[in-house]
């Protein structure tokens, strides 16, 4: 659920420029959860919390639902494609 919070943070305030150590100017995102992050890298983590929230908990869920108790197969989690062996 954590990855959902980089998605759907409530948002307000703008991108804003601030000097960087090396006194170059550089954007912050200026809102929601990266706020103080670059525009550029708040883009790529909300990438990153997109692509976890599609693939990674659907993936978890269906893992935890194999692992009931007794069950084998759940204990190697789910793959992709055929098995070997």
């Amino acid at each position: 659920m954590a990855a959902g919070a980089g998605l759907f943070w409530p948002a307000g305030g703008e991108p804003y420029s601030f000097p960087s150590h090396r006194g170059e100017a550089v954007v912050l995102a200026g809102r929601g959860l990266y706020r103080y992050a670059t525009v550029r890298s708040a883009a790529q983590e909300q990438a990153a919390d997109l692509v976890t929230r599609t693939l990674g908990l659907p993936r978890l869920v269906v893992s935890a639902w194999l692992a009931q108790p007794g069950s084998l197969r759940g204990r190697r989690g789910p793959t992709i494609g055929r098995s070997r062996g």
